[in-house]
């Protein structure tokens, strides 16, 4: 068998003094991750914890089990290093009511980040043919917001895309699971992790 001194801990073993309790360790972490309002890097999980990063990786774990198992109203995700709450899909209604009536981006804003959303990568000139408006202000709406993203194609003309933070905000894990375009797009927007959407108007 062996021996440890005080404070060491085996690789995956959560530490049982006053101050690290798997429990006060389970809090923490929820409430830094409720406090970052997107994705956090495992590593900066770890440290905000005090603990080893592969600790951090079974905290989130077991987060997650828990958050499940007790029925509450978000998922924990650890995608590649990074982790992040969503809201449980079915609790997607009641946060779509709400983010509706705290709604922040204008309506230019939504019908532009729909466009981009269903055709990108796609050009501002192609954007504005789709919606007859220039989409100028929307744009710089939503970079701002980090909802999209830009990128260069071949010719050096500039294209927009959907970001993680997009995906997130939807409460989906890609762009295959976009609602049918037949629905209303503010709506959709509207049902993603908990926390309003934030730009412009």
């Amino acid at each position: 068998m062996v021996e440890r001194g005080p404070g060491e801990t085996a690789a995956g073993e959560f530490p049982q003094n006053s101050q690290g309790s798997r429990e006060e360790l389970l809090r923490s972490a929820e409430a830094v991750l409720l406090a970052a309002g997107g994705e956090v890097p495992l590593r900066l999980l770890a440290l905000c914890l005090g603990i080893p990063v592969d600790l951090a990786g079974e905290l989130v774990r077991v987060l997650a089990e828990k958050a499940e198992r007790e029925l509450r109203g978000y998922r924990v995700e650890l995608e590649g290093e990074k982790v992040a709450l969503f809201t449980h899909p079915e609790a997607s209604a009641a946060v779509s009511r709400l983010l509706r009536r705290k709604q922040r981006l204008s309506r230019a804003a939504l019908e532009t980040l729909a466009v981009v959303a269903y055709r990108q990568p796609v050009s501002r000139q192609e954007i504005a043919a789709a919606r007859g408006v220039d989409p100028e202000s929307s744009l710089r709406s939503l970079l701002e917001a980090g909802l999209i993203g830009e990128e260069r194609d071949a010719t050096g003309r500039t294209r927009y895309t959907t970001t993680r933070e997009f995906l997130i905000r939807l409460g989906i894990r890609s762009l295959h699971d976009l609602p049918p375009l037949g629905r209303p797009r503010e709506a959709a927007v509207g049902e993603g992790r908990a926390g309003s959407v934030r730009g412009q108007g």
